[in-house]
């Protein structure tokens, strides 16, 4: 694996090669685009709301993304990336849990661009008839929601601690546990 840390490239749990973006600079600015409505949700170009220099270099094709921000101390955290109307959504009671969720969503959309596989929706599994509980576990085990929370927790680390430390090893869901909503079964 010494060529993979040396580069950033290495497999991720789909087996497909990827590679991690630093996230230096990256900043939510909850000042940017048009404020919709008396709340406190505003509208903009998704590298607005969200400027990830690294991304931005690599990705520049989301920069026709629209982004829908709303930050505010009654807002419960949440976030929702949707490809086809090609927005991102973030919700949340602060700027710094701003920042956590917009991460995660931002990974989603990188993977959504690279094939990789989705997230999803504990909804998803409900909707077939899966128990609340068992529908939250089979969501956390989503191989998308768990490269998408592992951007979460590495969001602040600098290079020489993202070089020691690969994504696989900081995953909340062991490599085994995971799957793909997309694949022929679900576990």
């Amino acid at each position: 694996m010494r060529f993979g840390r040396a580069t950033g490239l290495e497999r991720a749990a789909d087996e497909r090669w990827t590679f991690e973006i630093p996230d230096k600079g990256y900043q939510v600015n909850p000042n940017a685009g048009e404020r919709i409505g008396p709340g406190s949700l505003t509208v903009a170009p998704l590298y607005e709301h969200h400027a990830h220099p690294g991304m931005q270099e690599a990705y520049p094709g989301l920069s026709s993304w629209e982004s829908r921000l709303s930050i505010s101390p009654f807002e419960k955290a949440g976030g929702v990336t949707n490809f086809s109307k090609k927005q991102l959504v973030v919700r949340a009671p602060n700027l710094e849990s701003a920042r956590s969720v917009g991460i995660h969503e931002l990974k989603h959309s990188i993977d959504g661009f690279e094939k990789h596989p989705p997230g999803g929706s504990p909804r998803q599994f409900m909707e077939a008839d899966v128990p609340d509980r068992e529908a939250h576990d089979l969501y956390n085990r989503l191989v998308g929601e768990v490269a998408a929370r592992n951007a979460q927790k590495r969001l602040d680390w600098g290079d020489i601690i993202r070089r020691l430390k690969r994504p696989a090893a900081t995953e909340d869901v062991p490599r085994d546990r995971q799957f793909n909503l997309y694949d022929d079964m679900w576990p």
